[in-house]
């Protein structure tokens, strides 16, 4: 009998070692999967891009037809009728109605805003009183000084003339020609350029006879590549200014 319950013993024994070896892992507990909820974005609203409204091209304003003696493939830039005083540094003068009046006063007068290079220039409509004394011209640099460099026109004694500095230096008021007489009271058009290699050219002509004109042209390398400021001066009597025009071109003819 104690043999047999060793027997036993010795079964049960085993049985539960093996037991205990055969187990079954416990697999972890799952987490359930999230719900995703789903949140459609907002369509965004479009604006429709506003239609531009189209802006008309500047007017194309013809060139006088007396610049096709002088001048290649001439363009108007730009007009002023003297409605308002932009544009223009008035030392002296007012404008009013539609001109531009100067009076003479030890030479003081006005400049033009803004610069002129090489290729473009200038139309201005004007009239004068009997035995006034002005000048319209180009210049650059300081007065009285040797970078100083001038070109233009100069009305003495009835009769225009060249109006020309190299530094400090006049170099004569030689006298334009032509077979323009001009005469106080009557409109005229000035057409004044510079163009590359030092070139100028200056003409007056009669608003109601174009064909009688006043000329000075001439070429000096020492006026080369600058750009200029443009300047009135009156000494005496009063001067009337009309129609302003700004014009570029291809070269002088």
């Amino acid at each position: 009998m104690k043999n047999l319950s060793k027997i036993l013993f010795f079964i049960l024994l085993a049985t539960i070692i093996l037991a205990g070896c055969n187990g079954q892992t416990i697999a972890p507990t799952e987490m359930p999967a999230p719900t995703l909820t789903y949140t459609p974005e907002p369509t965004p609203t479009i604006t429709p891009t506003p239609t531009k409204t189209p802006i008309p091209p500047t007017p194309t304003v013809e060139p006088p037809s007396v610049l096709q003696d002088y001048l290649e493939d001439v363009v108007v830039m730009s007009t002023d009728d003297f409605s308002s005083s932009e544009g223009w540094d008035l030392w002296s003068g007012k404008i009013s109605d539609g001109v531009l009046e100067v009076e003479g006063d030890k030479w003081q007068g006005l400049g033009k805003k803004g610069t002129f290079p090489e290729g473009t220039g200038i139309l201005l409509n004007f009239k004068y009183e009997k035995d006034s004394v002005f000048e319209i011209y180009y210049d650059y640099g300081e007065w009285q000084t040797d970078e100083y460099r001038r070109f233009g026109i100069y009305y003495w004694e009835t009769y225009p003339r060249a109006n020309l500095w190299l530094g400090k230096k006049g170099l004569g008021f030689n006298s334009l020609t032509g077979n323009l007489k001009p005469n106080s009271e009557t409109w005229y058009t000035l057409l004044m350029v510079t163009d590359k290699d030092g070139e100028f050219l200056a003409v007056i002509w009669d608003n109601e006879s174009p064909g009688r004109t006043a000329v000075y042209h001439e070429k000096n390398e020492k006026w080369a590549d600058y750009i200029w400021n443009l300047r009135i001066g009156v000494n005496k009597g009063a001067i009337i200014f009309d129609d302003f025009m700004e014009i570029k071109f291809s070269g002088i003819k």
